[in-house]
């Protein structure tokens, strides 16, 4: 199995699970990257180009609390349920620099680190796509 760490392109932080935490209901948040297993992501094909997004730490998968459509949700590590709420879509933005959009199957939002915030801790939230950097995402093998 393949394992990535999902890197902000505009803050170079990855997205963590806090704590190492093993809850279901975790916000999910930006870190600088420090080889840990909370910061190692593998994605599993669910069909038609979809996947569930797989937390090392925890097993559990990255979600749309609810499949809340609403800007600024928070995501959360949640069991997976085959939920559209836990079914994401990479859309290439572009290939050279290896980065993507990450998009709700529910929502139709992508991730999106708030208002360009450069802080460790900050929490990832989903967000209409507007192309900025905050929502571009690059996904790096580690070893």
């Amino acid at each position: 199995m393949a394992w990535y760490k999902i890197v902000s392109q505009f803050t170079g932080k990855a997205l963590s699970v806090p704590n190492f935490s093993m809850q279901d209901g975790t916000q999910i948040e930006q870190f600088t990257y420090n080889g840990g297993t909370n910061q190692h992501w593998t994605f599993v094909s669910v069909g038609n180009g979809l996947f569930k997004i797989v937390s090392a730490a925890s097993g559990k998968v990255l979600a749309v609390p609810d499949g809340d459509t609403d800007d600024g949700v928070v995501i959360e590590q949640f069991t997976y349920n085959a939920g559209a709420n836990q079914h994401w879509q990479l859309v290439w933005v572009n290939s050279q620099s290896i980065t993507f959009k990450i998009v709700s199957m529910a929502t139709g939002k992508v991730l999106d680190v708030p208002d360009f915030a450069i802080e460790n801790g900050v929490n990832i939230q989903q967000f209409t796509d507007n192309g900025g950097t905050n929502q571009h995402w690059q996904l790096l093998p580690v070893s």
